[in-house]
C-alpha cells in the first residue's frame, strides 16, 4: 500500500529546495519545489515559494500565473500583495506595484515598509519630489528606518540636494555602521561638494571595495562611481565587469526563452534603434539632438526608444528626427525587449548604459544581433550586453583595447558627437553674472564631484601668479561653495575671487560662457559636455590628457576642433599654458579667433559628418556580424 502523503513531505521539499537553491543548485530546487506543490497542490505555503523562486530568476509571467492564484484566495495578505508588487516593480508595471503597495499602507498603515517601497518606484520614475516625499512619510512613522534614510540619501543625492543627501547618509550610517553602500553614497556626496577630507578618509573602504572586484567578488562601488576615482583601467574594468555578471547570468537566459534568435544578412536598409533614459533635460539629448534628422533614409531606419517618461521637448526632437518612437517608459523589461526585437532592430544603440534611470535588463535580453555602447559613460561594461563601444584613437587607444570588454568602433575624429544648431543667445553684462568688470575670468562649469584637491591647487597657483583674474564656478551647493573658498583660503588665495554661477536654461548658459576668456579642464573625470560647450561659445579651453577615457575627452574635443596646441601632458605645463595665455592677450586673441573659424568647419561641431562617420561605423559592425567575424575592433 502506497505511503499517505501529508502537508509535512511539502514542507519537507520546501526546506530541502531552499537549501538547493542557498548552494546553487537552481534545478534541483526548482524540481523540489514543483514536486512540493505536487504534493499540495492547494498549499499556500508552496505556491507563494514557487512564485518567489520564479522571481527572483527573472521569469516573471510563471511567477505572477501563481501569485494570482494566490491574490484570488487572499485578496488582502500584505505579504502576498508586497511580493506582487516587487514583481510588477521589477518588470517596469510601477504604477500598478505602486497600488498594491498603497493596498499594503491601508491594511498596515503603521509599518513604513510599503511607503518606501512606494519612494523607490517613483524615483525610478523619475519623480524625485515624489519619492522624498515618501520616504519622509515613512520616517515619520518609523524614525530609525533605515532603509529609509538610506533611500532618501540616495534620492537626494540623484536630485542634487547634497546637503540633505549627506545627513540622510550620516543618519543610516549611525543605524548601520558597517553598510558599505551608505558610506560609498556618503563618499559620492562629499566628493560632489568637494568634501577631501572625508573623501580620503573613505578612500580605503573604497579601495578594498575594489580589490573585491579585482579578485572576482561583488563589489558596491558602481562603475560610474569608478570613473571619477584615482582607479587605474584595469581596477575600473573589474569593477564593471562585478557590476555586469547579475544582468548577465540572470537576464541573458530570457533571450533563449523569449525565443529571440538571429539570421543576419546582408541589407540596403539597417535599423539603428536608439535607447536611452536620458531623452530628459540632459546632455545627452542635447548632444544628439541634431543626429536623429541628419540620418540616411535611403540606408537607415531609425527608432527612438525611451526607457525613462521623455519630456516634451524630448518627444518633439525624437518625433521630428526618427522614423518612429516607442515609449519604453510604462513596458516591463521583457515587453521592451520583445517591442525591440519585433521592430527588427539590427542595430541598439545604448545612449546611457549606466546612468540614473538605468533598466540594463532590457539589452541583457539581447532584443538586436548588434547592441553598442555610446556617448554617456565613459568607461567599459559589458562584452555580453554590448558588442561595441564607440570611442575614438584619442580616448581609447589600441594600446588600451585590453582594458575594455566590448570591441571598440573608433570614429575618426571626436567620439562625441555634438548639435550645430544649438541656440547661442548673446552673452549678459558680466555685472548679471557677478563678474567684475576687467578682470580676466578663468572658468569651469563641471559637476564639484570632478574637481580634485589636486587640481584645485593648480587652478589657486594660477590664480596666485595672475592677481587681477577670477575663477567663475558652477556652484552646484552652498557646501561645495563653502568648501571651496576654504581650500582656496587656505591655498593663500582671496576666496572672493572664487564666483559661483547659478544654473540657466541651456541657451542662455551658452551664451554667458563667452563671458569667460579660458576655460580650465578637470583631471580624473575631464571635461565632456561641459568642454564642447565652452568650445561652442568660443571660449578656449586648457586641457591635460589622461591616461583614461574619462581624462581624455578634452583633448579629443581640441584635436577635433584643430587647437591641439591647448593639450598638454603634465600639469606644470598646464599652469604655464593657462599662465601664458592670461599674461598675452595678443596670442589669446589668436587662439580665440582660431577657434571663432573651426567651429563651423572642423570636424567636432560638423554634425552631419558625424552622422556619416556613424553610419560608417554601423555598417563596419553589421558586414562583421553578417560575416560572422563576431566582435573585432573597427577603425574608420
Amino acid at each position: 500500500m502506497a505511503a499517505r502523503v501529508t502537508r509535512s513531505d511539502a514542507a519537507a521539499r520546501r526546506e530541502a529546495a531552499n537549501k538547493a537553491e542557498a548552494s546553487g543548485d537552481l534545478t534541483a530546487a526548482e524540481r523540489l519545489l514543483r514536486a512540493a506543490l505536487a504534493v499540495s497542490p492547494e498549499d499556500s505555503s508552496t505556491t507563494l515559494a514557487l512564485a518567489d523562486f520564479l522571481a527572483r530568476r527573472r521569469r516573471f509571467t510563471e511567477a505572477e500565473a501563481y501569485y494570482q492564484k494566490l491574490l484570488n484566495a487572499f485578496p488582502r495578505e500584505p505579504a502576498l500583495l508586497n511580493s506582487i508588487a516587487v514583481l510588477r516593480h521589477m518588470t517596469g508595471r510601477r504604477e500598478e506595484a505602486i497600488g498594491l503597495w498603497q493596498r499594503v499602507h491601508t491594511v498596515r498603515p503603521k509599518v513604513a515598509g510599503p511607503l518606501i517601497n512606494i519612494g523607490l518606484a517613483l524615483r525610478d520614475m523619475g519623480d524625485t519630489a515624489g519619492a522624498i516625499a515618501q520616504f519622509e512619510r515613512a520616517l515619520a512613522i518609523e524614525p530609525a528606518a533605515f532603509e529609509a534614510h538610506y533611500n532618501l540619501g540616495v534620492t537626494c543625492y540623484h536630485g542634487r540636494r547634497y546637503e540633505a543627501a549627506i545627513a540622510s547618509l550620516e543618519a543610516a550610517l549611525r543605524l548601520k555602521p558597517d553598510h558599505t553602500r551608505s558610506a560609498i553614497m556618503l563618499a559620492q556626496a562629499s566628493q560632489a561638494v568637494c568634501d577631501w577630507d572625508r573623501l580620503d578618509q573613505m578612500l580605503p573602504t573604497l579601495q578594498a571595495e575594489a580589490a573585491k572586484a579585482a579578485a572576482g567578488r561583488a563589489c558596491a562601488v558602481t562603475p560610474w562611481f569608478a570613473l571619477r576615482l584615482p582607479f587605474d583601467r584595469a581596477t575600473r574594468k573589474a569593477i564593471a565587469a562585478s557590476a555586469a555578471r547579475s544582468y548577465e547570468d540572470t537576464a541573458t537566459s530570457q533571450s533563449a526563452r523569449l525565443g529571440f534568435s538571429f539570421a543576419p544578412t546582408a541589407k540596403e536598409k539597417l535599423t539603428i534603434g536608439y535607447l536611452s533614459s536620458d531623452f530628459r533635460n540632459h546632455p545627452i539629448l542635447q548632444l544628439t539632438a541634431g543626429m536623429y534628422r541628419r540620418h540616411d533614409r535611403n540606408r537607415f531606419r531609425i527608432i527612438g526608444y525611451p526607457v525613462g517618461a521623455p519630456t516634451v521637448e524630448a518627444r518633439r526632437i525624437l518625433g521630428d528626427g526618427c522614423d518612429a518612437v516607442v515609449d519604453l517608459s510604462k513596458m516591463s523589461d521583457i515587453q521592451a525587449a520583445q517591442r525591440i526585437y519585433a521592430d527588427k532592430a539590427d542595430i541598439l544603440v545604448d545612449l546611457s548604459v549606466i546612468s540614473e534611470f538605468i533598466r540594463p535588463d532590457i539589452v541583457a535580453m539581447r532584443p538586436a544581433p548588434v547592441q553598442v555602447s555610446w556617448l554617456n559613460y565613459a568607461g567599459t561594461f559589458s562584452g555580453r550586453l554590448y558588442d561595441y563601444l564607440i570611442g575614438d584613437s584619442v580616448v581609447t587607444p589600441p594600446e588600451h583595447a585590453a582594458d575594455y570588454l566590448e570591441a571598440i568602433a573608433r570614429m575618426p575624429h571626436s567620439y562625441q558627437i555634438n548639435n550645430r544648431d544649438q541656440a547661442l543667445e548673446a552673452p549678459p553684462q558680466r555685472t548679471v553674472e557677478g563678474l567684475p568688470e576687467g578682470a580676466f575670468v578663468f572658468s569651469c562649469f563641471c559637476g564639484g564631484e570632478k574637481i580634485e584637491r589636486s587640481v584645485f591647487a593648480r587652478w589657486m597657483e594660477v590664480l596666485r601668479q595672475c592677481p587681477s583674474a577670477v575663477l567663475w564656478l558652477f556652484g552646484e551647493s552652498s557646501m561645495m561653495q563653502t568648501n571651496l573658498r576654504r581650500a582656496a583660503s587656505l591655498l593663500g588665495i582671496d576666496p572672493t575671487r572664487l564666483i559661483f554661477a547659478l544654473r540657466r536654461p541651456k541657451p542662455q548658459h551658452l551664451g554667458r560662457i563667452a563671458l569667460a576668456d579660458l576655460h580650465f579642464d578637470t583631471g580624473i573625470y575631464g571635461a565632456h559636455t561641459t568642454g564642447s560647450d565652452a568650445l561652442w561659445a568660443g571660449v578656449p579651453l586648457v586641457s591635460l590628457i589622461g591616461d583614461a577615457f574619462p581624462s581624455r575627452v578634452g583633448a579629443s574635443l581640441l584635436y577635433a576642433v584643430n587647437l591641439p596646441e591647448l593639450v598638454v601632458t603634465d600639469w606644470d605645463a598646464y599652469v604655464r599654458l593657462a599662465v601664458d595665455l592670461a599674461h598675452d592677450p595678443p596670442r589669446l586673441a589668436v587662439v580665440r579667433q582660431q577657434l571663432s573659424a573651426n567651429r563651423l568647419t572642423a570636424p567636432l561641431f560638423d554634425t552631419a559628418r558625424s552622422v556619416r562617420d556613424l553610419e560608417a561605423l554601423y555598417e563596419r559592425m553589421w558586414a562583421a556580424r553578417v560575416s560572422g567575424a563576431g566582435q573585432t575592433p573597427i577603425n574608420l
